[in-house]
């Protein structure tokens, strides 16, 4: 009867200490954003080309990021691209550093953006472009767009947001 108390108090501090260290391991373990940096420009042809960067601080180990995008008040999203401090990630579905993937689900568009990062700070960039993101009436067309919710995970840093029309060409 002694030996197995012994070994059940044995058993039972080991499975204690490894579920300390997980805890521990996994408290040490966090990141925030920075500051997020939203650029849209209105083309003449009705689309919107979208430029959303976000510097993030990393600590402790991490191999992705991801980002949402809502399926709603606009026909199409195209021309997805994904960087990191100026350098292209290919659109791979093999979670390698410098990849990404987009994964369509009901409601948004999450892009996973693929990367080693390691008690650093990263700036990563999302350009897309939509395709019909306006309602239409008889005297007056609008833009509607969530840039900023309390329904996401992380608060967006240092907030930056700018708007612009671009400009006609005469051939």
């Amino acid at each position: 009867m002694k030996k197995f108390i012994k070994k059940f108090i044995n058993n039972k501090t080991i499975f204690t200490l490894i579920i300390f260290f997980s805890i521990s391991i996994a408290a040490d373990k966090s990141y925030k954003i920075l500051s997020t940096d939203i650029q849209t420009t209105i083309n003449n042809d009705g689309t919107i080309n979208f430029i959303e960067t976000r510097e993030f601080s990393f600590k402790g180990d991490f191999t992705f990021v991801y980002q949402d995008i809502p399926k709603r008040g606009f026909d199409k999203i195209y021309d997805i691209q994904v960087s990191e401090n100026g350098i292209a990630y290919f659109n791979k579905d093999t979670k390698e550093d410098g990849t990404f993937i987009i994964d369509e689900r009901k409601n948004s568009y999450r892009i996973y953006l693929y990367h080693n990062s390691s008690n650093e700070n990263k700036k990563f960039t999302v350009k897309y472009t939509l395709e019909n993101p306006f309602t239409v009436g008889e005297k007056d067309s609008q833009f509607y767009w969530i840039y900023l919710s309390d329904r996401w995970d992380k608060r967006p840093g240092d907030l930056y947001i700018t708007q612009k029309f671009s400009s006609r060409h005469s051939g």
